[in-house]
């Protein structure tokens, strides 16, 4: 492990790299899960799911449009941008109470944070070298990892009696010390050329590209699983089963602890030793196991929804680090653009997800929907058997 801590920090870039992660997986982590029951307030539930859809739109809208700026202006302004924006939105969100103004300000914070880590990829990709990117990535998202374990239990004990403005004061101070440090320490960054982003050129290599074909459309699997995770789970543990939030807070954080332990290593085993259709197949099938025990379990004991969670995370986890490895290895000059492509799954699997919650809905109770997604979650499994290992 301490090996290929070395062999991918050449000079101070990565550890730079990794801070700024370190700052925006806190900001992130310290918002998401309470923003569902945030909008929950104003909006009924299926409502909330239409507006992150409306966030996933815009930002699909931007990830289109990007690479024209990131042309003109690189990489580090193009980010400094987004983190002011980010910076400001947080604060009004924390000040107003006008749904008026809630709904759409939500909405554009939702499409801003993929930017963000769109941009830390391009960061990481640029300097990144194919025999390390399972080490590479696998620590990257071990940061993010961490930060999703800690945030939660401290932005559960700081909601309180739905006080949700501090946990947007708090976000925006992450934000603003990343501000400073991606202005002071990115200077002597030099952007790779960027191509203006053709999106039917796009469509066309994708298509050509079996494996990034593949390998895209268990990530999106993956993105749908979240954007249930993150929008009805926390609904469903607040109003349905009788939790508190600082109970969420310390569940959601115990189910994030595989992600912390797990991506690591799993990274260097799929750079060294196994295939990641393997790792791939076996987070599949966790994930659905999982969920349909989420179903079936409808009572308020907190050791068994933190197992529960955690059983279905560490599924994900797997399935993350194994679809980011196989996914960067297939890309080079040649077709770095579909990075940004890549990163569509995010906003597309939240649009897919919040449709299909919302007819389900319609027709089901609250905690058999989570069957719903494992049958989903069974045709990406299903898929994902086509894909051929890198090894």
């Amino acid at each position: 492990m301490f090996k290929a801590w070395n062999k991918v920090h050449e000079g101070n870039f990565f550890v730079l790299t990794y801070t700024a992660t370190l700052l925006l997986s806190f900001h992130y982590y310290f918002i998401i899960y309470v923003s569902s029951s945030y909008l929950n307030q104003y909006i009924s539930s299926r409502n909330v799911g239409i507006v992150f859809a409306a966030g996933a739109i815009v930002n699909i809208a931007m990830f289109i449009s990007i690479s024209k700026y990131l042309k003109r202006f690189g990489n580090r302004k193009v980010m400094l941008f987004f983190i002011t924006l980010e910076c400001v939105l947080l604060i009004s969100l924390g000040f107003l109470h006008s749904i008026s103004w809630i709904v759409p300000l939500f909405i554009i914070h939702e499409a801003i944070n993929p930017m963000l880590l769109l941009s830390l990829d391009i960061f990481l990709s640029d300097h990144s070298k194919n025999e390390s990117i399972g080490a590479i990535r696998g620590i990257f998202m071990s940061i993010i990892g961490v930060s999703a374990v800690t945030a939660p239990i401290i932005a559960g004990s700081l909601l309180g009696e739905n006080n949700f403005s501090n946990i947007f004061f708090v976000s925006a101070f992450f934000v603003i010390v990343l501000f400073i440090l991606v202005l002071f320490n990115f200077k002597k960054y030099k952007d790779n050329s960027y191509q203006i982003i053709q999106p039917l050129t796009i469509i066309e290599k994708f298509i050509k590209s079996k494996p990034i074909r593949e390998i895209f459309t268990s990530n999106l699997m993956l993105q749908l699983f979240y954007s249930w995770m993150i929008i009805y789970i926390p609904i469903y543990l607040f109003k349905y089963i009788g939790f508190s939030w600082s109970e969420i807070g310390l569940i959601i954080s115990i189910s994030i602890i595989p992600f912390v332990l797990f991506e690591f290593p799993l990274g260097e085993l799929a750079d060294k030793k196994i295939g990641e259709k393997e790792i791939l197949l076996t987070g599949f099938a966790i994930m659905i196991v999982g969920l349909v025990c989420i179903s079936l379990f409808h009572n308020q004991d907190i050791l068994v929804w933190a197992f529960l969670l955690t059983f279905t995370r560490t599924g994900a986890s797997f399935v993350e680090v194994a679809s980011e490895t196989y996914f960067f290895k297939h890309i080079n000059d040649t077709n770095k653009e579909l990075v940004n492509f890549w990163r569509t799954a995010n906003p597309l699997g939240f649009i897919m997800g919040t449709v299909l919650a919302s007819i389900a809905l319609i027709t089901l109770s609250y905690q058999y929907i989570f069957f719903i997604l494992a049958g989903v979650l069974l045709l990406g499994f299903l898929y994902a058997t086509r894909i051929k290992d890198t090894l």
